[in-house]
């Protein structure tokens, strides 16, 4: 604690407070239930301001640099702030707070209250929900439910116009038509599912890093620590493009199973077909062969009846002699 107290001179310290005094003075940079809040031009000259009073001590500092310095007074309050609040829940004696602007940072501490309130209470309202519709629904569908809850708990302070998004979708977009156009291509279309699944695995550690360095690409931090808004954005609709996917190989089987047996039956058909004239030309020979041996064993027998009759003619002509 004393790195953090000893880690700025006291003219830096006095210069911090009164840029802090400026930011509390320019709602539209910190209350979120301010109207101006949610002006951006209203916000753009609010950091014209504080940036006009930063510059003062360092003469290039930018809007990134202001953003980067309050985050980290930010972060360093609710370390703080949490700090506290544990050691109150744990019944530990609560010593005054080491943060040295910790007073002069109070503003963040109604909007942490109203975060707290609204996540207990959609908490609430989701568990509700969810026994109710226990016996109805699958755990697939309690989950994305839980998730959409939570998403419109925070609608409110999302920018959907902010161009990160706007390339997001996009980019869902772009995957949609690719795994349609593609879907007679089944090695692209292995690869791509590989590539999707491998997204949505490592979408935590996208959430972590995204979350660490948000200014750079957001004008506001979006990624929470449970990884809801990320799987709302990101995981979710990679994951319907892969069920798309799945469905289309489901049906081009079928369709192949099908053909397969149309052909299957069209050749046995086929077999039938000459078995039968097969059959029909052997029944058609029996009859023929048949006439030819009757003709054979008449012409033989007329000479065994011959012979007969010339033995009784010679038996004739003895008896009459004697």
């Amino acid at each position: 604690m004393s790195d953090r107290k000893n880690m700025f001179s006291k003219t830096e310290k006095a210069f911090i407070l009164q840029c802090i005094k400026v930011y509390k003075s320019l709602p539209a940079l910190w209350d979120i239930k301010s109207k101006d809040y949610r002006n951006r031009r209203k916000k753009n000259d609010a950091y014209a301001i504080l940036i006009n009073k930063y510059r003062e001590k360092h003469p290039k500092a930018t809007r990134e640099d202001i953003i980067r310095k309050f985050y980290v007074l930010r972060t360093n309050f609710r370390k703080e702030l949490k700090r506290i609040n544990d050691a109150k829940r744990n019944g530990i004696d609560v010593e005054k707070p080491t943060l040295w602007y910790f007073k002069m940072t109070q503003i963040y501490k109604e909007n942490e209250n109203r975060k707290e309130i609204k996540k207990d209470n959609t908490c609430q309202i989701v568990k509700e929900k969810i026994t109710i519709e226990k016996r109805k629904k699958n755990a697939q569908d309690e989950l994305t439910g839980f998730a959409c809850e939570c998403l419109k708990s925070n609608e409110n302070e999302i920018d959907w116009r902010d161009p990160w998004l706007a390339a997001l979708l996009t980019f869902h977009i772009a995957i949609t038509m690719t795994a349609l156009m593609t879907r007679n291509h089944a090695n692209f279309q292995i690869i791509l599912f590989l590539v999707l699944l491998l997204l949505v695995y490592f979408s935590e550690s996208i959430n972590e890093v995204a979350a660490t360095n948000w200014m750079v690409f957001s004008r506001q931090q979006y990624f929470d620590s449970q990884g809801w808004f990320i799987s709302i954005v990101f995981s979710v609709p990679i994951l319907m493009n892969c069920m798309i996917m799945v469905a289309s190989w489901l049906y081009q089987s079928s369709q192949l199973m099908t053909s397969l047996k149309r052909a299957q039956l069209r050749q046995q058909a086929i077999n039938r077909q000459t078995n039968g004239e097969a059959t029909n030309e052997r029944t058609i020979a029996r009859p023929r062969q048949s006439d030819g041996e009757a003709t054979n064993v008449r012409t033989a027998a007329r000479p065994r009846q011959s012979d007969d009759e010339a033995t009784n003619e010679v038996t004739a002509a003895r008896l009459k002699h004697e």
